[in-house]
């Protein structure tokens, strides 16, 4: 079902995530599907995982929509290598998305399969887990209504139900204006018909006033909002002149909005017409009854009375006056669904001590006609009683009352039982009426009354007349199927609905209208033998011809004193479609007809008759065969009726009958009435349903299936897997040099030689030509490797595929190496110059090679290297194989110094919030400065130092004089600047001795203990450091320094200034740089102001002119106060709306960089020190932001550990 869900992270305070979800047994497999490796979650260790056991499998437990998706992810990234996953940051923590490294190595393996799939069982899981559980019934509009049922249904002192109506919501005063007028409009026009018609009127007016004297109608006691208008059908006909007033709700007002247009409907409640019949045909003592004007029974709400006002009078000199309908009025839409809820509410509430009652009302009940029974007239009588009384205590009577028993009928009232039937041209016969079907209580038979009729030869009178033959059980299913079948042939000559018959149909249609009254002969039993509890076997057969197909269904019962019990149950008949179709296929199309029969019937009959066994017959070997062979064999549409066959009947048995014996194949063909009548094995059932063993002719249960029709054509197949040998190591990898290389395999030569006993130069050193054969021979072991398949395209002279390499136009010389051949062969250069020796780029002789040559040459560039290495070799991508060298030489990496540079982080909530200016504050120092001393005869000069104070959010400065850099020289300044500006919430500074020895003796005397709680209780202080050798942390302070230095050497120019001098000169200078914009001044003439420091210092620049002399005004005190505080909360709000703004972009530090990890190996980069001489370190902490970047590490030495930022140190490569 559905959920209302809310999330929030476990470890933040953010707002939660409201949404719904489906609940599902089960959403994916476990995720991920494998274990991960730990060397892949070391990688993420120092971040804030939002599932810290990623690498174990695990089920899922929510499945989050690309809705909230945008929602959850907060842009951050961190990137570990092209080989690992990447982390994204989101509300809940780091997540882990990408791929994971898998074992390259695949195992050759060839099966031969045969492809064949199951469309329907595929489907089946597919639907398992993606189609969601049934929505709870308030979020349906079928559970809005019973909702609504339950709330307001409620029964008033009588014991009769009030109901609602199901409005789908609430209704505005004007949803249906005009609606009087429109009714006052049909009142008119039916006024006009009921004068031209006094029989029409009589029964009109006679109806109405039983209407208003039964109380289901009142003069209107308010004005109405909906009027219902109202016509009569009446058929002029009847000699008992019965009239039914039709109340029209569906009659839209001026607003084009009708009453039923504004309600439910309601969910079908109604048993259907053919199961209450074939439960009817299950007592022996049988009754039924009709429950009185039952809409008119139950009682509306008075408060949506005013929606059923109709307008009525006698006559045409009265006033026109508006009644409200009490009850529940038929026509509108929501009143079936009203009266049958009301009835189930009778049988759950009132029927505890009467079970009966409650099937009665439940299962038996159609609309307004109750038709059950007993085994035992004692058992009828007392189901008769109680059900009068459980009725009458709801308000409801019952009339109309038939019954096969006169103990019934002499409980009941002559006048309330029922007279006669009506045919289906409404002719009197003895019997009544049940649900359509003629019942003859006296025989207890079902019969049909059919008058000649007179012959209309057309498309439309065709139609009329068979529409006109009622026949829910399927009893006629022969003959209704031959009329279906002439109006097929009909259909498809195309002719119009009034034109004659053509002249081969004519025949046909004559001769079977003249038969139709021989259906009167036909007699069925009602009683089919059932008594409660009895074992019943449930027999079906099914047949096809080109014409359509058919099934029928008999119930077999045991019989003690003679021959089972077989009756028929009902038959069902379709005809074929247009198109045509395979007779094979048809009479699959019947099985599957059979199957939905028999499972409707028997559900039907399980309440009293409990089945045994299920049989089901056919006169197709080609249909039971299919049904004996799994179903996924067949294409798509036997596969699919064969498994719906299966599904139905899972239990049933299938056998063969012959087109002789089987009683379907007159429905399948159509046959007349005159033949229906006679027909003994329609009626009673084939000789084989007599016997005590249901088994027709056995088949033979080795099917072949090669042999049978529409088999899916299944190709085997052959699953290759593309296997990859690991590729052939090269046994030189062990060597990390060059030379050493070379000069190993010389001597492993030279040792060859001398045991094979051939004359040598025995030098104490390697010859020139052993250097080079020892070359030579490693060339042509890295060629087998890395060149393989340019190697073998050579020596069998086929043209070279690679476009790269064929440009090259390689060739095998006499060493059996391949070289270059080029287009310097004319060059006066040396031969290994012209034909130099190609090397892959995946060879680690080229790597060799390259370090060779980058050590001989001092750690030369890359163009020395290539000219170098192309004189004797040519190595494929020698660029890119250099670069990737270079950058593993720890020397060359140690003399480039190029640290790793973090991209700027988000700015701190100190810097972006509100608060009082100088609350939260950075502080440093600049000078020295040159001060003079003019009171002393041999003036003295010293150095003195600027403490710079910046204010966090609004970037006011405040400039103190310090002596020198001592401890107490700074607490002095600090007592100065707090003397002037407050206490501030938060001190940033960087790890200057004079700061950190200020914070120790601060925090010596807030922890002193005689003074600990006073502190404490007043002053709430913070003191942050920033890493030690990281000035870029502290930009804001910084560039205040700098602004301050550069007014101070502008003014001063050469001259020394004395104290006074130098204190009047800061003032200045802080002066200027509070008045300074904090925005760009607009280009609007009409804004003459701009946002400055200033103004939240002392409400403008300090700098400004002078504002004139304003005299007392006489505003209240309140007022000026109001409005002073308007003005400051003028300058913050100018502040978030156009300051914060500018603080949005990022100027440098842009880009991503792999973040250091623990245990990475560095040099730490130390002023004034050559970089071959910085200390090397290993990164034992690290310390990641909130955006998961790291930006401070801390490091161990030989000497200890210490922090520093990431920009002071440079990462060395790894091996």
């Amino acid at each position: 079902g559905l959920v209302t869900c809310d999330i929030q992270p476990r470890f933040s305070n953010e707002q939660f995530i409201n949404f719904t979800a489906w609940v599902f047994p089960t959403i994916t497999i476990n995720m991920p599907s494998q274990l991960i490796s730990n060397q892949v979650a070391d990688k993420y260790k120092n971040l804030a995982l939002a599932d810290p056991s990623f690498t174990i499998p695990s089920k899922v437990d929510l499945l989050l929509g690309a809705d909230i998706f945008a929602r959850i992810l907060n842009g951050k990234r961190v990137s570990v290598g092209d080989s690992y996953p990447v982390a994204f940051g989101s509300i809940f923590g780091w997540i882990i998305i990408g791929p994971v490294l898998s074992s390259n190595s695949y195992v050759s393996t060839s099966h031969h399969i045969s492809l064949v799939s199951s469309i329907e069982s595929l489907m089946d899981k597919f639907w398992q887990v993606e189609e969601p559980e049934a929505a709870p019934e308030t979020f349906t509009c079928d559970g809005k209504c019973e909702e609504v049922f339950r709330d307001k249904c409620s029964r008033d002192e009588s014991g009769r139900f009030v109901v609602p109506l199901l409005f789908r919501q609430a209704i505005v005063d004007n949803t249906f204006s005009g609606s009087r007028a429109v009714a006052v409009k049909r009142f008119q026009s039916l006024e006009r018909k009921l004068t031209s018609d006094s029989r029409l009127r009589e029964a009109y007016c006679k109806f109405m006033a039983e209407y208003l004297s039964l109380g289901h109608m009142s003069p209107a006691s308010s004005t109405g909002s909906y009027f219902i208008p109202h016509h009569a059908v009446f058929k002029s006909s009847d000699p008992q002149d019965k009239i039914r007033v039709v109340f029209d709700a569906s009659a839209q007002s001026f607003s084009s909005t009708s009453l039923n247009q504004c309600l439910f409907a309601g969910p079908k409640l109604q048993q259907d017409v053919i199961d209450v019949l074939m439960r009817f045909r299950l007592p022996r003592y049988a009754f039924t009854a009709d429950i009185n004007k039952m809409y008119r029974q139950i009682l509306l709400v008075p408060e949506h009375r005013c929606y059923q006002h109709i307008l009525w009078r006698a006559s045409p000199q009265d006033e026109l006056k508006a009644y409200e309908l009490n009850t529940v009025t038929y026509g509108v839409n929501c009143a079936p669904f009203l009266a049958i809820r009301v009835l189930q509410k009778i049988a759950e509430s009132d029927c505890a001590d009467a079970p009966a009652v409650r099937d009665a009302l439940m299962f038996n009940t159609y609309v307004d006609d109750i038709c059950v029974g007993g085994d035992t007239i004692d058992e009828v009588i007392a189901l008769q009683t109680d059900l009068i009384n459980v009725l009458q205590r709801a308000g409801m009577s019952l009339k109309k009352w038939s019954s096969n028993t006169a103990a019934v009928l002499d409980r009941v009232l002559p006048e309330d039982r029922a007279g006669g039937m009506l045919s289906f041209d409404d002719d009197t016969c003895s019997g009544s009426k049940v649900l359509g079907l003629q019942w003859s209580q006296r025989d207890d038979t079902f019969l049909y009354v059919v008058q000649p009729e007179r012959l209309v030869s057309t498309k439309r009178g065709m139609l009329s007349l068979i529409a006109r033959i009622f026949d829910p059980l399927g009893l006629l299913a022969p003959v209704i199927f031959f009329a279906k079948q002439l109006m097929q042939r009909v259909w498809q000559s195309g002719i119009s609905w009034d034109d004659p018959l053509p002249p081969e149909i004519v025949e046909v249609w004559t001769r079977f209208v003249a038969d139709l009254p021989v259906l009167q002969q036909v007699t069925v039993p009602r009683f089919i033998g059932t008594q409660l509890g009895v074992q019943g076997v449930l027999c079906g057969f099914c047949d096809a011809s080109e014409k359509g197909y058919s099934a029928v269904v008999y119930l077999k019962l045991p019989n003690q004193s003679g021959p089972p019990l077989v009756s028929l149950l009902g038959a069902k008949t379709k005809t074929a479609p247009l198109k045509a179709s395979m007779i094979p296929r048809l009479e699959l199309c019947a099985a599957v007809l059979l199957a939905r029969w028999m499972v409707r019937i028997k559900t039907a009959l399980n309440n009293k008759v409990r089945i045994v066994n299920l049989y089901a017959f056919s006169d197709s070997t080609t249909v039971l065969s299919w049904l004996k062979v799994p179903h996924e064999k067949f294409k798509v549409f036997v596969s699919n009726r064969i498994h719906k066959v299966t599904t139905l009947l899972p239990d049933c048995h299938w056998g063969y009958v012959s087109s002789l014996n089987n009683p379907a194949d007159c429905a399948s063909r159509g046959i007349f009435p005159t033949d229906l009548v006679h027909h003994k094995l329609y009626w009673h059932g084939p000789e084989i349903l007599y016997r005590n063993v249901l088994d027709g002719p056995a088949l033979s249960q080795d099917i072949n299936t090669e042999n049978l029709p529409e088999l899916k054509s299944v190709s085997p197949a052959t699953l290759v897997t593309k296997t990859s040998d690991p590729p052939e190591p090269e046994w030189y990898s062990r060597f990390s040099s060059y030379s050493h290389m070379i000069r190993v395999v010389a001597y492993v030569y030279r040792f060859i030689q001398i045991c094979k006993r051939r004359q040598i130069n025995l030098a104490h050193f390697l010859t020139r030509v052993e250097l080079d054969h020892a070359v030579v021979v490693i060339a042509k072991c890295s060629q087998r490797v890395t060149l393989r398949k340019l190697l073998h395209d050579l020596l069998l002279n086929r043209p070279i595929s690679a476009g790269p390499v064929a440009r090259l136009r390689p060739f095998i010389d006499q060493r059996g190496l391949i070289c270059v051949g080029g287009r310097l062969s004319d060059a006066d250069v040396p031969e290994t110059q012209k034909h130099p020796i190609l090397l892959g780029k995946t060879s680690h002789l080229s790597i060799l090679l390259i370090r060779h040559w980058h050590e001989v040459t001092g750690h030369g560039g890359p163009r020395l290297l290539t000219s170098l290495i192309n004189q004797s070799h040519w190595i494929l991508s020698l660029n890119t194989l250099i670069r990737s060298v270079l950058c593993k030489c720890v020397t060359c990496v140690r003399l480039a110094s190029v640290n790793p540079q973090p991209i700027m982080s988000d700015l701190p909530t100190s810097r972006v919030s509100e608060c009082h200016p100088f609350s939260r504050v950075g502080i440093d120092f600049a000078g020295p400065i040159v001060m003079t001393e003019h009171r002393l005869r041999k003036a003295r000069q010293f150095k003195v130092y600027i403490a710079v104070f910046v204010c966090f959010a609004v970037k006011a400065v405040h400039l103190e004089y310090v002596s020198d850099l001592s401890t107490d020289a700074f607490l002095a300044s600090l007592q100065r600047f707090v003397a002037r500006r407050g206490l501030p919430t938060d001190i940033y500074t960087d790890c200057g001795t004079n700061f950190v020895g200020a914070s120790n003796q601060l925090r010596a005397l807030v922890n002193n203990s005689s003074c600990k709680d006073y502190l404490i209780s007043r002053f709430q202080c913070t003191w942050h450091f920033n890493p030690p050798g990281a000035p870029h942390f502290g930009g804001l302070w910084e560039a205040a320094v700098r602004s301050a230095k550069r007014l101070m050497t502008r003014i001063m120019g050469e001259h020394t200034f004395s104290v006074e001098e130098l204190s009047t000169m800061l003032c200045r200078i802080e002066a200027i740089l509070n008045s300074r914009p904090l925005v760009q001044l607009s280009s609007d003439p009409t804004e003459y102001d701009c946002l400055t420091p200033g103004h939240f210092l002392i409400g403008r620049p300090l700098l400004s002119i002078p504002e004139v002399n304003i005299a007392d005004t006489a505003l209240p005190l309140a007022q000026r106060w109001k409005l002073i505080n308007q003005c400051a909360q003028s300058f913050w709000h100018r502040w978030r709306n156009e300051y914060l703004n500018t603080l949005q972009m990022r100027n440098r530090w842009t880009i991503n960089v792999p973040n250091i990890s623990i245990n990475d190996m560095v040099i730490v980069k130390e002023p004034n020190v050559p970089p071959l001489r910085w200390r090397m370190a290993r990164v034992q902490e690290v310390f990641p932001g909130a955006d998961g970047v790291v930006r401070v590490v801390r490091l161990r030495t030989a000497t200890g550990t210490f922090k520093r930022p990431v920009v002071k140190i440079v990462k060395l490569p790894s091996a």
